[in-house]
This record gives C-alpha cells, sequence and structure tokens, in this order.
C-alpha cells in the first residue's frame, strides 16, 4: 500500500536535476516537447488534486511531477512486500510493521530493499496484542532496513519497536547523515526500558542534532531499581551526542518518589527528598555531568516529572542551567514540582536575547494560578525578540499586575479566566496575529454577554490580528461574522470550536 502525502513546493524551492535524462525521449506534441524545467514551473501553478490528477496523463509527466511536487511512504509490510518493491515511484518515507518475513539470507530481496528513503519508520501493533516472541517487526529486520537505508536523515522508533534489539552487527552501523532519531518507549511487563535505549548507542551518528525521547510510564511504579537505572540511562544517550546536539524534545513520565510521600504532598509543604534505593557511582555522576555541560541546545522541550530536583535526581536541572542560547524553551512540569520554576525563570534571563518561543505546560490534573508563574512572565517581558508565547493549565483572573507589555505574534492561552483577561490580552500584546483561547471549564450564562462583548473589543482593538481560536463549551461565536470583513467557522461538528478569520485593510 502506498501512502501519499501532500507538500506544496513553491518555484524558487524546485531543484532541477537531471534535466538532460529527463528530457530524453519526449514525443512530438508540443506541450509535451517543453523542457523539464518549463514543465516544473507550470506545474507550480496547479493544486495539489491537479498534480496527482496530472501523473496519469503520460509518463513523463508522471517523472517530473513525482521528483519535484509529490512525496510517498512506502508501507511495508509481510502482505504488500512485493507490491513496495515493483512501485515506479521514489519513496521519501518507509513505515514498517507487520514485518516478519525473513530477508536476512535473501540477497535479491535486500537489494530491492535500498529504497534511498530520507525518513524510516517502524511502527508496533496496540500493546494489547504485542509479545516478546511476536514483535510487530522482527528484530532482524530492523537491522537490516537501517543497514540498507543507511543514508537517511530521520529514523522512529515508535513505541518499543527497539525492544529485542541487541546485536554485535549494531555497532558495524555508521548513520552519517542521519540528524534526527526519535524513540517512543510505553510501559510494557516485558521490557527492559534501559536495555532498549542502551541499544541504539551502539549505532554510529556521528552528525546528529535532533533527539525526541518519549517515555511513558503510566502505573505507580516507585523507587524501582530499574526505573532509576533508567533516569540515568535517558541522560547518558544525550551526553553521547553531546558534540553535535541542538534540538531537544524530552517526556519520562514516570515516578520516583514514593507513595507515602505522595500522598502527603502539599503545594505550600513540599516533602523532604526520598533516600534513593540506587543511584550512580559517584565517578560516573561526575563525568556525566561535565558531558551534559557541553551540550549548547538551541531547542528545548523538556518534561519535568515529580521526581526532578529530589535527592538525586537534578540531571534535567542542571542540563537547564547551562543552556544561554535556546531559540525555543517547552517546559512541560508537575503541580508537585515547583522548584522548576525559579529554573526556569534564570534560563530565560539567560536567553533573553535569543528565545523566540516559550511554552509552559501544566501536566496536573487542576490548573493552577497564572500568579505562580508571575516571575517567568516578568522575565519574559526583556526577550526582545520573543515571538510566540503558549500558556496551558493555568487560571488567569488577571493579567495587568504580572505580566509586561510583550511585543509577540503569536499567544495561546489553555485554562480558567475571567471575561476581563480578554481586554487586558488586547492591551499587553498589541502585536498579536494569531490567538488561541481554550477554556477548560464552562463559564456561567450570565457571563457570556460580557464575554461577547469584550470578544468584539478584541477582534476590534489588535490591528494585526488575523486568525481567533476559540474553543468554550455552550458558547456560540457566530455573533463575531457580523463585524466587518470577519468571517466564522466551526472546527468541530460536535463541541463548540471555532476558528475566526479576520481581513482588515
Amino acid at each position: 500500500m502506498l501512502e501519499h502525502n501532500q507538500h506544496k513546493r513553491t518555484h524558487s524551492d524546485i531543484q532541477i536535476v537531471k534535466m538532460d535524462e529527463m528530457n530524453d525521449g519526449v514525443c512530438e506534441s508540443s506541450f509535451e516537447n517543453f523542457p523539464v524545467e518549463v514543465l516544473a514551473t507550470l506545474f507550480c501553478y496547479l493544486d495539489e488534486k491537479t498534480k496527482r490528477n496530472g501523473r496519469l496523463v503520460t509518463y513523463r509527466w508522471k517523472r517530473v511531477l513525482d521528483t519535484y511536487f509529490l512525496k510517498f511512504t512506502a508501507s511495508l509490510s509481510d502482505r504488500n512486500f512485493e507490491t513496495i518493491l515493483n512501485a515506479e515511484v521514489k519513496f521519501d518515507a518507509i513505515l514498517v510493521r507487520n514485518f516478519r518475513r525473513d530477508i536476512a539470507n535473501d540477497e535479491e530481496l535486500q537489494s530491492k530493499l535500498k529504497l534511498a528513503a530520507e525518513t524510516v519508520i517502524f511502527k508496533q501493533n496496540n500493546l494489547l496484542f504485542y509479545s516478546e516472541k511476536n514483535p510487530s517487526v522482527h528484530p532482524a529486520n530492523v537491522i537490516m532496513i537501517i543497514q540498507l537505508n543507511s543514508g537517511m536523515k530521520h529514523l522512529v522508533f515508535e513505541k518499543n519497536t527497539l525492544t529485542n534489539l541487541e546485536s554485535p552487527i549494531l555497532r558495524e552501523i555508521c548513520l552519517e547523515n542521519l540528524t534526527s532519531l526519535e524513540i517512543h518507549i510505553t510501559e510494557d511487563d516485558n521490557i527492559d526500558e534501559k536495555t532498549i535505549l542502551r541499544s541504539i548507542l551502539e549505532i554510529k551518528m556521528p552528525n546528529l542534532s535532533n533527539i525526541n525521547i518519549n517515555s511513558k510510564i503510566n502505573s505507580p511504579i516507585y523507587c524501582a531499581n530499574e526505573k532509576q537505572k533508567f533516569y540515568f540511562t535517558l541522560f547518558e544517550v544525550l551526553a553521547k551526542f553531546s558534540a553535535t546536539l541542538k534540538i531537544l524534545t524530552f517526556i519520562n513520565s514516570f515516578g520516583l518518589i514514593p507513595p507515602p510521600t505522595l500522598r502527603v504532598i502539599r503545594l505550600s509543604a513540599p516533602a523532604p527528598p526520598p533516600a534513593p534505593t540506587w543511584q550512580l557511582p559517584s565517578s560516573e555522576m561526575e563525568i556525566l555531568k561535565d558531558s551534559l555541560a557541553d551540550i549548547k541546545l538551541e531547542e528545548f522541550s523538556f518534561m519535568f516529572p515529580k521526581h526532578e530536583g529530589y535527592s538525586v535526581y537534578t540531571l534535567g536541572f542542571q542540563l537547564l542551567a547551562v543552556q544561554t542560547n535556546l531559540s525555543k524553551l517547552e517546559v512541560n512540569f508537575n503541580p508537585l514540582n515547583q522548584d522548576l520554576f525559579v529554573h526556569v525563570e534564570r534560563a530565560i534571563q539567560r536567553c533573553s536575547k535569543t528565545l523566540r518561543n516559550f511554552n509552559i505546560v501544566n501536566q496536573g490534573f487542576s490548573v493552577l494560578p497564572i500568579s505562580m508563574i508571575e516571575g517567568i512572565l516578568r522575565s519574559l517581558g526583556n526577550c526582545t525578540g520573543l515571538q510566540s508565547l503558549s500558556i496551558n493549565g493555568f487560571s488567569f483572573s488577571s493579567l495587568h499586575h504580572l505580566c509586561p507589555v510583550i511585543k509577540i505574534y503569536s499567544l495561546e492561552v489553555n485554562g480558567r479566566f475571567d471575561p476581563s483577561v480578554l481586554l487586558e490580552i488586547a492591551v499587553l500584546f498589541p502585536c498579536l496575529e494569531y490567538l488561541v483561547i481554550f477554556h477548560n471549564d464552562n463559564l456561567e450564562t450570565s457571563c457570556h454577554p460580557e464575554l461577547a462583548t469584550n470578544l468584539i473589543t478584541l477582534v476590534r482593538t489588535l490591528p494585526l490580528l488575523e486568525r481567533l481560536t476559540w474553543k468554550l463549551q455552550k458558547f456560540d461565536l457566530n455573533f463575531l461574522s457580523q463585524l466587518p470583513q470577519v468571517s466564522v467557522v466551526k472546527v468541530h461538528q460536535f463541541i463548540d470550536y471555532y476558528s475566526v478569520l479576520i481581513k482588515k485593510d
């Protein structure tokens, strides 16, 4: 099965290659006889549907469109293996799932699997159907496909597809062009997360600059030695690529604090640090810290779980503390971990000249008062190049006394707020072009008239506003369509989710 992805490319993006080869064998008709660069220029003016239909006109059109405009993903499995190998298109990505057939001893099949794709994705079946003895993709096939497509730029291991991937062959693989690595790990009794990550370290990736590690352990596993070892293994992975790493997305949502501590913890009185049952030897810890100090990131998206900052679990804070040139900072935190706010505020101050995008997300079940991040908001006022701000999981009663005027073009607010906050947004963020507002709870019906009035004022007041995205239960936004040059679209049929387009002279 071929999965077709639509990608818009402008004329300036097109690089004409192999023109002589593609101009060979043209027919006598005048239009078909056009040079490749002329055909490509004409195709730039077609919409995506017309381009796909154009592939059916002639073989030459198909070659031009496939080369410069259209991208294809090979969905590789036991069922459609032959179809993929016989397809006459260039694949930009390979999605591998349900692929268990033995290809290790078939050189002919191996040669056909050299698809020269830029992206390779390994996908696991649902964990309900997963078994260690019967994985979605045979481990030998994982290694073989990586070897045969070693020129890839992006490598993705979706949930637990790294399982059982242990082989001395891994040490012989060098992915010279790989710049992006994404690994997803979810909880399963048969899976040793630490071993999974260690296996990928065997592969040589000298130019890796983008790492995305997503580890979600949902059950209450606390203070297990393996989980504590996993915490340090995560940072050992980062340390190996300290010289080249520029973009990091790091989500490790599992707990290491004992249950009794969690039951008595309060927002106003943090619990004392628990004594770990296992920790990295002090000599190895110092080496790891030194390596982390060499990491100079440009984009940092990090989930600070509830145990970060307790006892020896401080590597996340230390990694944040050495960043001085971030252009993007995204902080996901647990409400039990409020020590984080001071570290984030200091990071913003260090990166005030380079920070362009900031996002803070409260991962707790209840919203927090916006006053808790007053120091962070005030620090953002000193970021002269800030363009985008996202605040999620907070209650907004007022912003005036907490937040300075910030000249950003994009703002997202997700939480609970009073209607008056809309007027404050218009004053504090006068350069907004895009505004997203999600309200996590129903407002009293009595507040709706004030909310409508303030929304109209906000749309009229912000001179550059182009789009307003709005989500609030039982609140119809169609009244805004009465304003000049404003159109309202309901994005979702069953919930009150609207997109407002605004055109101003």
